[in-house]
């Protein structure tokens, strides 16, 4: 699982300073569009324990999706990650 941050405002630089989030991953997508068959699924992953894990377990859980093998890390690693790509970003 991942959260898409998409921005409505970059430039051919990819430069923005407004970004919208959205649920992503092909994994627990599949598990989205199974569930729409009537196939029970199940998601098994590991997100931070911040807004950003919130907001996918919600997703899942609003679509009727198992969430009970979906682990949160208490080491922040969405905000380790989001981090990561502000440095990268201001290279």
């Amino acid at each position: 699982m991942l959260v898409d941050m998409i921005s409505e405002d970059y430039s051919d630089h990819f430069e923005g300073n407004v970004y919208q989030r959205h649920f992503g991953g092909s994994p627990s997508n599949i598990a989205i569009n199974t569930k729409r068959l009537g196939i029970n699924s199940i998601t098994a992953s590991t997100v931070g324990n911040d807004g950003l894990g919130d907001f996918l377990i919600q997703h899942l859980q609003k679509v009727s999706i198992d969430t009970s093998s979906i682990r949160r890390s208490f080491r922040r690693l969405a905000q380790k990650i989001g981090e990561i790509i502000r440095l990268i970003l201001e290279e």
